[in-house]
């Protein structure tokens, strides 16, 4: 019961607190000061009154005693006389005294005599006497005992409580009053003024100085140390607040300087993007026409190495220009579907592009655990893993480079992928480490990295996992290669979308998959589905194929595909090898007419025409295979001649002359570049098409009236008429002419060009320079029908 009246008082006095703290500070002295005065009326009112019901007490026991003290010879006589009516008598007379309520008379003999009631429920006073003979004390007669009341002198005592109560409380009132007026008068009115003061002091209209409405006192008290701090900090405020407008001005100044520069330093950096791109195109597209041609070994090998300088220094041109584009904040971050191993291959297309590979193997890896299709910033995503991709080919001699994706956890439909590019390279110490996770600027300079150029690509690979708040790192020790790694969100695609070709799937029979590097063999089985890889039958080696086909006759199963790779035997002569495999499949009967995929990591042009004549159905880079494996497979199977076309990818396109299948196609090139124009030209001729040209856009417009074109290749910036105006009269125009595909070429690189073109009506865009199997690979498309139609809904 203690406890709990205890914390009902505390919440109260919590309660009270927290009510007073939410007004001013003078009505918090108003009430702080009742209160107190309050309780020291309550406390000096009840200790007086105490005082005065001890002193009520002391006058009853007074008088009690000095009735005792009148009646006690009487009592003492009839006693002795043992009269008991008079002891009766005299009992009844001290009854009739004030305040007496009972009385009881204990004799000698024990006999009891009690007059009077005791009062019900109300405190009592009880003292007794004993009654002794007249002539000696040693002849005890009885003993008297009188009860008294009280209830009077309790009742005198509240009543006095309450007006010494109201006597202090006014007195206690009257003091507070007094105080509040004086502390008013002294203090709260220049407390009020000094908030005002504080309120309107503002650095744009300085106000005067503080100034209290007093008499100035002869010495210095509290009240005027406060207003002199007041002013000295106002001084000091208002020539800080000069000193810190001089300095935003001049900060302003040169944020505005630093933007300017900034801004001319990226559009410097564009403009000489834009304008290199024109002579690298045609370095770029001369040295592939002239590697394709017929030339010698020494001229390949200088020509080769010009290519891959151009290829090299375009790449780092590309590398800056994204460098600039962050800076700048115009790369900005845009997720769409994608399918992984389609973004893991284009990145290791685009990187081996500028690669030089001497005994070394690229290959790309995606966990099981993943789904086939995502849903992330592709374009960012292919920059960060072609940049990591280069730096690791770049640290690695011999051996392998591996491109590998996992998930390393989910949340409903977000999951975080671990991308990591593992190189067979002699690694890095830990200084150099260090350096990378710092400044990957100085990672050129490395002493364990022998190429200038890695250190923008780390840069730039960093810079670029930044935006998409992502995690970066680096594993390395000397003698076992490096690892770099990074991490980001994507989420997931439903299930249904990464279903395989059912129909495939019921076409497919029993196929043959040869290919000795385990991972390559394992990104190869990937694009199938569970229920297709169990037709298949692995070997691993030339012999292995042999053995295969040996037990055809004996179990009776023929396959009905094959799928083989190039480099089957890599200690012996993996040419030989690939045409005795062809030929041993093509002389047993039951294979003689069945499809042969070879599979290359490195194709080999001058190759094409011994695979086809020596019963191959096609001849595929494995950078292409992702995106055309399964669909080439369900074409031969579907395929209605016996002799089906062979299909070769389209960088090796220039090989063969059944790009077109013997038609023409007709092409419209607009470009206002003469050496652009005639290198587009040759490259188109060398595909078999049949080209006109036109310098811009309304010289095409009036070609287009007069002769009928399969495809259209626009350059963007031309004078008089740009592509994209032209290509949206070509969209909006007469019906024979709207639907032609037109694929853009341009050399700016900048970002939202791309979606530009689209939005006008294009169905494909080529940067500069521009390569031979883009345009092989193009007008392939035309000549198969599947290059996509433009949609005009969107041309805006």
């Amino acid at each position: 019961m203690g406890g709990a009246y205890i914390m009902e008082s505390s919440n109260v006095w919590d309660g009270l607190t927290n009510l007073v703290s939410k007004y001013p500070l003078g009505i918090k002295v108003v009430v702080w000061l009742i209160l107190f005065s309050g309780l020291i009326a309550l406390v000096t009112s009840g200790i007086q009154s105490w005082l005065i019901y001890q002193d009520e007490k002391r006058l009853l026991e007074q008088r009690l005693d000095n009735s005792a003290k009148i009646f006690e010879p009487a009592l003492s006589r009839s006693l002795w006389s043992l009269n008991l009516d008079t002891t009766r008598g005299l009992l009844e007379g001290i009854l009739r005294l004030p305040d007496v309520y009972n009385v009881s008379l204990v004799s000698s003999d024990q006999s009891v005599i009690t007059i009077g009631s005791p009062p019900s429920g109300q405190p009592t006073k009880t003292k007794s006497y004993p009654l002794y003979h007249s002539k000696s004390d040693r002849y005890w007669l009885g003993d008297l005992t009188l009860m008294a009341t009280l209830e009077p002198t309790r009742q005198f005592v509240i009543d006095r409580f309450f007006n010494t109560l109201i006597e202090q409380l006014f007195k206690t009132i009257l003091v507070a009053i007094f105080l509040l007026i004086t502390f008013r008068y002294l203090v709260s009115r220049h407390l009020e003024k000094m908030s005002r003061y504080a309120k309107q002091l503002d650095l744009d209209s300085p106000v005067r100085a503080l100034k209290l409405d007093r008499k100035e006192p002869a010495s210095e008290d509290e009240l005027s140390q406060v207003v002199n701090a007041i002013n000295s900090m106002r001084i000091r405020v208002l020539e800080q607040s000069a000193q810190l407008r001089n300095s935003e001005r001049q900060s302003n100044l040169a944020k505005v300087e630093a933007i300017r520069d900034n801004q001319n330093k990226s559009l410097f950096i564009t403009n000489i993007s834009h304008e290199l791109r024109t002579p690298m195109n045609n370095i770029v597209g001369y040295t592939g026409l002239l590697l394709n041609g017929k030339i010698n070994a020494e001229q390949r090998e200088y020509l080769t190495a010009v290519l891959e300088s151009s290829e090299a220094l375009l790449t780092m041109l590309n590398d800056m220009l994204d460098l600039s584009k962050l800076e700048s904040g115009t790369l900005e971050s845009h997720s769409k579907p994608l399918e992984v191993r389609a973004l893991l291959q284009d990145a290791k297309v685009n990187a081996l592009r500028t690669s030089r590979l001497q005994d070394l193997r690229v290959e790309t890896y995606v966990d099981a655990e993943l789904p086939r299709r995502i849903v992330a910033d592709y374009d960012n995503l292919l920059r960060i893993l072609e940049c990591l991709l280069s730096v690791a080919i770049a640290m690695t001699d011999k051996g392998q480079t591996v491109l590998h994706v996992q998930p390393v956890a989910s949340t409903g439909n977000k999951v975080i992928l671990r991308f990591s590019v593992e190189d067979s390279g002699q690694g890095m110490a830990e200084a150099e480490l260090r350096k990378i996770l710092t400044n990957s600027f100085e990672v050129a300079v490395a002493e364990n990295l022998p190429e200038v150029g890695v250190g923008l690509k780390l840069a730039l690979a960093k810079e670029l996992i930044e935006l998409l708040g992502g995690q970066f790192g680096v594993e390395s020790e000397v003698g076992r290669g490096t690892t770099f790694w990074f991490e980001t969100d994507a989420e997931l695609r439903l299930p249904d979308a990464n279903a395989p070709n059912d129909e495939l799937g019921r076409q497919l029979g029993k196929v043959l998959v040869a290919d000795a590097n385990e991972l390559s063999l394992r990104n190869t089985l990937d694009l199938f589905g569970e229920e297709e890889r169990q037709k298949f039958d692995i070997a691993r080696s030339t012999a292995d194929v042999f053995t295969l086909l040996n037990q055809v006759a004996d179990s009776n199963q023929v396959y009905d595909a094959f799928i083989i790779d190039d480099d089957l035997d890599p200690e012996a002569n993996s040419e030989i090898a690939l045409v005795a495999i062809l030929k041993g499949i093509r002389r047993s009967p039951e294979h003689h007419h069945k499809p042969v995929i070879v599979l290359s990591d490195k194709p080999n042009p001058e190759l094409v025409k011994k695979v086809q004549a020596n019963g191959a159905s096609a001849y595929l880079s494995k950078l292409d295979q992702v995106q055309n494996l399964r669909d080439i497979l369900f074409g031969l199977f579907t395929e209605s001649t016996e002799s089906p076309a062979f299909i070769v990818s389209p960088g090796l396109m220039q090989t063969t002359r059944q790009t077109v299948r013997g038609e023409q196609v007709t092409v419209l090139l607009v470009e206002d570049n003469k050496v652009n124009r005639d290198l587009a030209r040759k490259m188109l001729e060398k595909c078999g098409c049949k080209v006109d040209m036109a310098e811009n856009g309304e010289v095409a417009l009036n070609k287009l009236k007069d002769r009928k074109f399969d495809l259209i290749f626009m350059d963007c910036w031309m004078p008089n008429m740009d592509g994209y105006e032209t290509t949206r009269r070509i969209r909006s125009g007469d019906s024979a002419i709207a639907g032609i595909p037109i694929v853009a070429l341009t050399a700016n690189a900048f970002a939202g060009e791309k979606e530009k073109c689209f939005k006008v009506g294009m169905n494909r865009f080529l940067t500069k320079p521009i390569r031979f199997e883009q345009m092989a690979g193009i007008v392939k498309e035309v000549v198969q029908g599947t290059l996509d139609k433009p949609e005009l809904a969107d041309q805006g």
